[in-house]
């Protein structure tokens, strides 16, 4: 019943307008304006994390990632 409510195309324009988060449903489901959900989301394709690098490279990005934040 949970996941039924909060996937409702109302109920995530509600969530992404007081919580910030990015609708769950397409778009054009809810009644987000271009501006409200430009706050939130984006309509180009999304950047997916590598996590798999995590585990086979993870000495060197957290080396990477010291360098790059205190250099």
């Amino acid at each position: 019943m949970f996941i039924d409510y909060m996937s409702q195309p109302s109920i995530q324009a509600i969530l992404s307008r007081k919580v910030g988060t990015s609708p769950t449903v397409k778009r054009e489901l809810t009644d987000l304006t271009d501006a409200e959900f430009a706050a939130v989301s984006s309509d180009i394709e999304p950047i997916i994390p590598r996590y798999d690098l995590y585990q086979t490279k993870s000495d060197w990005l957290n080396q990477k990632w010291t360098e790059l934040i205190v250099g």
